[in-house]
């Protein structure tokens, strides 16, 4: 309860990204999955989110519907997974979701999914329908919005009005990458 000892009531974690490709450079290649395996992504995520719970920390499961396919970095500049994402990536989302705590959010990933949208997950209504039709019915997080992916391409005005009709409840803006 570390955190909640020095007064944060949010944590921006734990990542269910299943890691598919081990070079992706946002996620493999930092060592920022719990496995390559999703139902080892699933029991950690889930124990990691009981104990934020239990400490009464919100805490946001990331990044939706899954970055560890990806060939390249949000960070920096659009990142298209369609060729890469695996099904199984959805697993720990399909199994965490369905009986989520009242502390629980989910953070929608910038990666484009053509077999879901031709827009960033973050933009795309019908990828953060997905999130509600496994049966969440809480609070939907943007991934940082100054990120290359969105600001380079969308530019942020035009962004924070996509990511709002998509049904983003909260917009993150870190600030923080220049």
């Amino acid at each position: 309860n570390r955190l909640g000892d020095v007064g944060f009531n949010v944590d921006f974690s734990p990542l269910l990204d299943v890691d598919v490709n081990p070079e992706s450079p946002a996620i493999g290649a930092k060592d920022r999955s719990f496995s390559a395996d999703p139902e080892t992504v699933t029991k950690h995520g889930g124990a990691f989110a009981r104990g934020l719970s239990d400490a009464r920390i919100a805490y946001s499961f990331k990044h939706f519907p899954g970055h560890g396919s990806a060939t390249n970095d949000t960070h920096n500049g659009l990142t298209d997974i369609t060729k890469t994402y695996q099904d199984y990536e959805l697993k720990p989302w399909q199994d965490l979701l369905k009986n989520a705590s009242p502390y629980t959010m989910v953070m929608v990933a910038h990666v484009i999914n053509n077999n879901f949208d031709t827009l960033p997950a973050s933009l795309s209504k019908p990828t953060i329908q997905m999130v509600r039709d496994i049966g969440f019915d809480g609070v939907i997080v943007s991934d940082d919005m100054d990120m290359g992916a969105i600001v380079n391409e969308y530019g942020r005005d035009v962004a924070i009005e996509m990511a709002i009709n998509a049904g983003n409840d909260i917009l993150v803006f870190g600030n923080n990458l220049t």
